[in-house]
């Protein structure tokens, strides 16, 4: 083979690969940059956790956007038969944020307690 007949394979492989790679990088960073809508985020949650989803808020956790998903228990002979709690979801990571993280004094919570995400109900603001 003639070096004249390399140096043009070389080259076609070296634009076929780095197109591959580019087309892979292109690929990756669409599948990162896709958020769950709040329709998703309750079909996901109903279906995995086996609960009901009762609403959906954006929150702000150390800056970052997160989802207080407020769930409640299906009936049952249990204790926690419709037992009501507020979780915190990732819609970029597509995962649950833990609700405790241990920081240097003492124990972090994820999110904002309960009173500080809720407003009273007053006349104005029903």
């Amino acid at each position: 083979m003639n070096t004249q007949a390399f140096k043009k394979t070389e080259t076609w492989l070296v634009g076929f690969v780095t197109l591959v790679i580019m087309l892979a990088m292109f690929a990756l960073t669409q599948t990162a940059n896709a958020v769950m809508n709040e329709d998703e985020v309750r079909q996901w949650i109903e279906s995995e956790f086996g609960v009901t989803v009762l609403g959906i808020r954006a929150i702000s956790e150390n800056g970052e956007p997160v989802l207080a998903v407020t769930i409640m228990n299906p009936a049952g002979d249990s204790n926690g038969a419709f037992l009501i709690n507020t979780i915190t979801v990732d819609p970029e990571a597509e995962k649950l944020v833990p609700q405790f993280r241990h920081g240097t004094s003492g124990v972090q919570l994820a999110a904002p307690p309960v009173s500080r995400r809720t407003a009273p109900f007053t006349r104005d603001t029903l």
